[in-house]
């Protein structure tokens, strides 16, 4: 999901359908419910995570952000796959029998995006593919700058 696309979401009324354009054209959208709050990490649960060490090291965390998003602000330990590249990394987590996959199907995995909402397709795939411990960091990392930590820059 591109940028624009995940924020028009986030300011959708549930029911109204609505159009947005995007770099691939115009869309006509109709959000139908913004999921529960099962198999989300708020920003400051996500925080006591990452600023405790011993703590983080239990998690997996991954990034589903844009390279280019990654340069304007991102947090050290994550694993990035770009959610519109998985054709390019799919093989690494579901494995292809030569390699080892990059994530641990038995160790929890938080997810984050820009807001929450690429981050819970990435975390809905996981799922699917034998995670059991995936939480959504929820807002994203500009949730998290906003309520947790405001040197970080918001875009």
């Amino acid at each position: 999901m591109v940028p624009s696309f995940e924020e028009a979401c986030l300011e959708a009324t549930v029911h109204e359908p609505f159009k947005v354009r995007t770099e691939f054209g115009w869309h006509i959208v109709e959000v139908l419910e913004f999921g529960s709050q099962r198999g989300v990490i708020s920003p400051e649960e996500f925080a006591q995570v990452y600023r405790d060490p011993d703590l983080r090291k239990r998690y997996q965390l991954v990034d589903v952000r844009e390279p280019g998003e990654l340069e304007l602000v991102s947090l050290d330990g994550f694993m990035n796959l770009p959610l519109n590249e998985y054709s390019r990394w799919r093989h690494l987590v579901e494995g292809d029998g030569e390699q080892e996959p990059v994530l641990d199907r038995s160790r929890p995995v938080i997810v984050m995006c820009h807001h929450g909402i690429r981050s819970a397709t990435m975390c809905a795939y996981l799922s699917q593919q034998g995670f059991h411990d995936v939480l959504n960091l929820l807002g994203g990392i500009d949730a998290y700058a906003t309520k947790v930590d405001s040197s970080l820059r918001r875009y």
